[in-house]
Formats: structure tokens, C-alpha cells, sequence
């Protein structure tokens, strides 16, 4: 009975963290353009020559450059 149980458990938490694993952000790269990371969204690497990168509140990149 424990031994199922645990295998329950461990069952339930790899379904639960598997999508956090798997997010990756969305990758932006622009040239002579202006990037707007929108508010509470993860992105990934922000990139853009002769342009601004703009982080709204709650969002987060992996990286940004210009």
C-alpha cells in the first residue's frame, strides 16, 4: 500500500512540474525595431539592433540586448 502511494505522489508532482520545466520563453530579434515585453509574460532572449527593449512590470526575460 505505501509503495503505491509513494509512486502516486511522485506521479502527481512530475505532472505538476513537467510544464514548469518545459517553458521556454519566446525568443524576439529585431532589426531598426522597438521590443515591448507585455506585462506578467516570460520571454527569452531579446534582441535588437538600433531599437529599445521595454521590460513592462511583471515581465521577465532570459536576456536582453541591443
Amino acid at each position: 500500500m505505501s509503495r503505491n502511494r509513494n509512486a502516486l505522489c511522485l506521479s502527481i508532482a512530475l505532472v505538476f512540474a513537467a510544464p514548469a520545466a518545459f517553458a521556454a520563453g519566446e525568443d524576439i530579434d529585431k532589426i531598426n525595431g522597438s521590443i515591448t515585453a507585455e506585462a506578467g509574460q516570460g520571454y527569452g532572449n531579446l534582441e535588437t539592433v538600433n531599437g529599445s527593449i521595454t521590460l513592462e512590470s511583471g515581465s521577465s526575460a532570459d536576456s536582453a540586448e541591443t
